[in-house]
C-alpha cells in the first residue's frame, strides 16, 4: 500500500521533532510563540482536551502573577472573536475571551505561523491556580480529540488544535509522544512516523472508543495479578460493560470511578519508605477497539487494523508504574505512595479511567 504522497509503508515518513520539558515527571511542556511579533508561551501538553488557551492580561489572581500574559494589543494579527471561550474540566472551568491570532513552535520553521483560536484565560478554577503556581507553564496546548466535524467524515479533522497543527498532509497525520520520567533526558512530540528507537516492541493498533470524546478504548479487563502466587484478586471491571481508557498527558496521575479506586486502595499497600515495591502486585488492563471480538494477539500490525482485523491488546503496569517515588527534603531518601486517586466525572459518562 502508498500514502497519498507516493510513499510506501516501509520507507520513513519525515519526522519533525520538538523537545519538551519535563517537571516533575508529571507535566510536559513545549515553547511557542504567538503573535505578531511573536512572545514566547510555555504550554503544557493536554491530550485530555482538544482546546488551547493561554494566561491572559485580564487574569487577576495571584497565580496568574508569575506567568507570561496574553495581551491582543501587544499583536498586530490578533483578532477578539465575539463568543467567550470556556472549558469544562474535570477540575473546573476555564473561562475567558475567544482569541485568532498566529501560532509557531519555536525552532520548527515547518510549523510557523499557524492560524489559531483559542482562549484568553481571565478566570481560572481554584485547582488550577493551584498548578499554575506550582508549575511554570503559561496555558495549555490541547491535542485531544473532539470528533468528526458535521460533514466530514475524517476522523482528525474533528480535532481543534490538532487539527491545524498536522495540517491536511497524510504523510504527516500521525503524532506520538515520547514522555520520560527522567527530567535531565529529553522528552518529545514528534510529527510524523514514530521513533523506532524511542520504544521495545512492535507498536499495537487499536480504534478509538465510541463516542469519540477521547484518545481513549474499551478496558474489556482490569485486575490485580499478584507478583507471587497468593492471594488472588478479584476483577475490577470486565465484560459485559467494561470500563473505558483515556489516554490524558494533563493527568498527573491514574484516575477512576470511587468505588473501584477504593477497591485499588485496599489491596495495595504502599509503604511508605518505598521498602515492598517487590512484593506489590501489577495492574492488568486488556484494551480493545469497539466491538472487538478477537482475543489478545501477536497480531496487532497497521496492515491488519486497517484490514478491521483489531485484536485486544494488554497493557501491564508495574508498581514502578503506578507509584510516585517524591525525594524527602535535605535527604537522599524518597517516599513512595501510591498515584491512583478517583476523580469527580459525573456517573453518566460511565467507568471512565
Amino acid at each position: 500500500k502508498l500514502y497519498a504522497n507516493g510513499k510506501s509503508k516501509n520507507e520513513k515518513s519525515s519526522q519533525l521533532r520538538l523537545n519538551l520539558t519535563n517537571y516533575y515527571g508529571s507535566v510536559w511542556t513545549v515553547k511557542t510563540r504567538i503573535g505578531s511579533p511573536g512572545k514566547e508561551f510555555e504550554l503544557m501538553i493536554d491530550t485530555g482536551s482538544p482546546d488551547m488557551w493561554v494566561v491572559g492580561h485580564q487574569c487577576g489572581t495571584k497565580a496568574c502573577d508569575a506567568h507570561v500574559r496574553y495581551s491582543p494589543d501587544e499583536s498586530i494579527s490578533s483578532k477578539t472573536l465575539p463568543d467567550d471561550f470556556e472549558v469544562a474540566y474535570a477540575s473546573g472551568d476555564v473561562t475567558g475571551a475567544t482569541i485568532k491570532d498566529t501560532f509557531s513552535f519555536n525552532k520548527a520553521p515547518e510549523l510557523s505561523n499557524i492560524e489559531m483560536i483559542f482562549g484568553s484565560l481571565s478566570s481560572p478554577p481554584l485547582t488550577f491556580q493551584k498548578r499554575l503556581r506550582w508549575y511554570p507553564f503559561d496555558g495549555v496546548l490541547g491535542l485531544g480529540y473532539s470528533g468528526p466535524t458535521e460533514g466530514d467524515s475524517t476522523e482528525i479533522t474533528g480535532v481543534k488544535a490538532l487539527k491545524n497543527i498536522l495540517g491536511n498532509s497524510k504523510e504527516n497525520n500521525i503524532f506520538s509522544l515520547y514522555l520520560s520520567k527522567n527530567e535531565k533526558k529529553s522528552s518529545q512530540l514528534i510529527i510524523g512516523a514514530p521513533d523506532d528507537t524511542l520504544h521495545t516492541g512492535t507498536i499495537s493498533y487499536i480504534r478509538i472508543s465510541q463516542p469519540p470524546a477521547f484518545w481513549g478504548a474499551d478496558i474489556t479487563s482490569m485486575m490485580l495479578k499478584a507478583a507471587t502466587t497468593t492471594p488472588q484478586f478479584e476483577p475490577i471491571c470486565g465484560r459485559p460493560r467494561g470500563c473505558k481508557a483515556v489516554f490524558d498527558t494533563g493527568s498527573t496521575l491514574l484516575q477512576g470511578p470511587k468505588q473501584m479506586v477504593q477497591i485499588l486502595i485496599n489491596d495495595i499497600n504502599v509503604k511508605e519508605d518505598c521498602s515492598n515495591l517487590e512484593s506489590l502486585p501489577s495492574l492488568s488492563l486488556t484494551l480493545s477497539g469497539p466491538d472487538s471480538s478477537l482475543t489478545p494477539s501477536s497480531s496487532k500490525s497497521l496492515e491488519d487494523y486497517e484490514a478491521g482485523l483489531v485484536p485486544s491488546v494488554e497493557v501491564v503496569l508495574s508498581p514502578e508504574d503506578y507509584v510516585v517515588r517524591v525525594p524527602i527534603a535535605q535527604s537522599t531518601r524518597e517516599a513512595c505512595f501510591l498515584g491512583i486517586k478517583a476523580h469527580n466525572l459525573p456517573d453518566s459518562m460511565g467507568s471512565i479511567w
